[in-house]
């Protein structure tokens, strides 16, 4: 907490504890910090109706989106690969 309100004290308007998904422990951190708080959303966070009951602020996704874009499209490019394998494509990188 002292990181907390030296952060705040040096002007940031929100605090981000990026790893804290414990239910109880955020709702202290919530309680203690006097700021808006931002939580990475996580399969291991509480739900969304949760941390809003807890009074986090905001909600992030981080790198989330970006993992899920390159395993949409890596597994896209191995589809399309078995396919052309199987259709017996030669399989040329793009010059």
């Amino acid at each position: 907490m002292r990181r907390v309100h030296a952060y705040l004290e040096a002007g940031v308007d929100c605090v981000y504890p990026i790893t804290l998904w414990e239910r109880d422990v955020l709702a202290s951190f919530v309680a203690e910090a006097g700021s808006p708080v931002n939580i990475m959303a996580s399969p291991r966070a509480p739900t969304l109706a949760e941390l809003a009951e807890l009074g986090v602020d905001r909600i992030s996704l981080a790198g989330a989106l970006f993992r899920g874009a390159m395993d949409w499209v890596d597994g896209r490019l191995a589809s399309l690969a078995e396919e052309a394998r199987q259709a017996r494509l030669p399989l040329r990188p793009a010059t």
